[in-house]
């Protein structure tokens, strides 16, 4: 879901999704490699592929792997300026992406500096407890912006990752789907 060209660009929000992930998510546990590029949503605060540009940010949501060796899968954030600068990143390895059942995740924006700025994500999966994964209070515009203007591009369900990734999934006979379900996003709420 690509959501481009935001008019008066949204400095606060929250969504919500139910999310799926088939059981041959369960291949990427054996790449033989960290995964620190498997892409489920992203906020761009100025697309900085527009010419025009200087001041874009994007946060982006993943799902990685932290070890080499066979390991679970986790949950993986990260703020970059243009030209992939990183600014901030957080990587919760104590819970673990829900493979082969549904979930619920939320997640918070407010656009910030590093006071102010704020970044926000929970899962609950059914019939199990709502989890916080992430809850960031940094940067979410450019460092360098100084008068911000909100998200104006967005990707709230999204699946983007490497070729080599995708290679090992394929040569396991397997192939990465996710199923998304009852999204909802509301301009006026924030975490409980």
């Amino acid at each position: 879901a690509n959501l481009y060209g935001i008019k008066n660009g949204c400095k606060e929000f929250y969504q919500s999704v139910r999310v799926f992930l088939t059981e041959d998510f369960n291949a990427m546990k054996t790449y033989p490699h960290e995964i620190n590029w498997c892409t489920i949503a992203e906020c761009w605060n100025n697309e900085w592929w527009v010419k025009t540009e200087r001041n874009g940010f994007r946060i982006t949501l993943g799902i990685g792997k932290p070890y080499a060796a066979a390991s679970d899968l986790n949950f993986i954030l990260n703020a970059e300026n243009a030209g992939q600068k990183e600014v901030w990143s957080g990587n919760n390895t104590t819970i673990k992406v829900p493979v082969g059942k549904w979930f619920t995740m939320e997640y918070y924006f407010k656009e910030g500096n590093k006071e102010t700025g704020r970044f926000w994500m929970a899962i609950t999966p059914d019939n199990g407890p709502k989890q916080v994964v992430f809850d960031i209070h940094n940067f979410t515009h450019n460092t360098q912006d100084h008068s911000p203007n909100g998200v104006t591009g967005f990707n709230p369900m999204k699946l983007y990752t490497s070729k080599e990734l995708v290679n090992h999934i394929k040569s396991k006979g397997k192939t990465l789907q996710v199923y998304w379900d009852d999204f909802k996003l509301w301009k006026n709420k924030q975490p409980e």
